[in-house]
């Protein structure tokens, strides 16, 4: 399902853009995708934050490697991860991604790009999605929604 998803969006693209111009496009794709889930979830109370924020909730023009949130009181890591993988792996049918989990960073990693025809047998066939998580801290900040 995944596979499909990132096909249906490469579609038209394919026509005028070049390799990396569709790989961002697709990492793009892949952090959307998270957010859609975290957000929907028990996870909502997420702080997100960082460059990949700032483009994608006021439209900077860039692409950050990693979904940057904070978190308020208690939160545990391994949950979160496990909620994250299942997510990927079952409800969108993906059973070949690939993980790791170093304090908290959280790395998937997608093979996908040679099944869409946008790596070589001699480049990486993965796509990576970084999510990173620290502890809120304490000041005076504005949540937006």
């Amino acid at each position: 399902m995944i596979i499909k998803i990132l096909e249906n969006r490469l579609t038209e693209a394919k026509k005028t853009a070049g390799k990396g111009f569709l790989r961002n496009l697709l990492k793009d794709t892949l952090q959307l995708l998270a957010l859609e889930f975290i957000y929907n979830s028990r996870w909502s109370n997420l702080i997100f934050k960082g460059g990949s924020c700032l483009r994608i909730c006021h439209g900077l023009n860039r692409l950050s490697e990693d979904l940057d949130f904070d978190y308020e009181g208690e939160f545990d890591v391994s949950v979160f991860f496990e909620d994250v993988k299942t997510h990927f792996m079952k409800d969108f049918y993906f059973p070949n991604l690939e993980f790791r989990r170093v304090k908290e960073r959280l790395y998937f990693k997608f093979p996908v790009l040679r099944q869409l025809a946008l790596a070589t047998s001699s480049e990486s066939d993965k796509l990576y999605v970084k999510i990173e998580l620290s502890r809120a801290e304490k000041c005076n900040y504005k949540i937006e929604l």
